[in-house]
């Protein structure tokens, strides 16, 4: 409501971080103590006789809001701030992959 689009960026990304860690820990899977577990994610998933295509796109989501999260804290390299890198179409944008990535999760937790 505050128009600070890069910190819902980043909430977007801690969620989505957090949901699939907590699926990966609930798989018996030891998930990497960095924030990009793409790779991570697809590997476990797969193994465990999920689609290539759901693992792909889950781990795609995963990577692409870690991608954005060092922006969403610090900004830019050429000196532009967060809240000047992230609009209000960013934020939705956020909010629609990580609604997507808690879906997935918890229809996977579901079917275990």
């Amino acid at each position: 409501g505050r128009g600070e689009w890069h910190r819902v960026v980043r909430k977007a990304q801690e969620a989505a971080e957090l949901a699939l860690k907590g699926l990966l820990r609930y798989l018996g899977v030891e998930y990497p103590k960095v924030h990009r577990i793409g790779e991570a994610v697809r590997r476990a998933l797969v193994s465990h006789g999920l689609p290539e295509t759901t693992a792909q796109r889950l781990a795609t989501i995963s990577d692409l809001l870690a991608q954005d999260r060092e922006l969403s804290f610090y900004g830019a390299d050429d000196g532009r701030p967060a809240e000047e890198l992230f609009d209000r179409a960013a934020a939705e944008q956020a909010r629609a992959l990580v609604a997507e990535v808690l879906s997935g999760v918890e229809g996977l937790m579901r079917g275990y």
